[in-house]
């Protein structure tokens, strides 16, 4: 797959499922590289799945962020991070 068979945005409903090959961390970054839009690698399977860029999305995000980090920070937990941020589990299951 080149890049351009993967859209700019998915500016669908539903979630968009790409070709079967098997699909790793490396190589999503090597094809797509820093990008606003949310890519998951499951199991070797690329999605990408629709935009949440609705105001009333972000202020929510906003809200449960402050929470969590507060909760995690008073608790010496760790961190919070905002989307999109890759979580690598593995070099094929890679989730934002």
């Amino acid at each position: 797959m080149d890049t351009a068979t993967i859209p700019a945005r998915n500016r669908t409903n539903r979630i968009l499922r790409f070709d079967d090959r098997h699909w790793t961390y490396d190589e999503l970054d090597r094809v797509v590289g820093e990008t606003m839009e949310r890519f998951e690698i499951i199991d070797g399977v690329l999605y990408m799945s629709p935009g949440a860029h609705a105001i009333n999305h972000q202020r929510v995000l906003g809200r449960l962020f402050r929470e969590m980090s507060d909760w995690v920070d008073a608790h010496g937990l760790g961190e919070v991070f905002l989307a999109p941020t890759d979580v690598v589990l593995r070099p094929d299951r890679v989730v934002q």
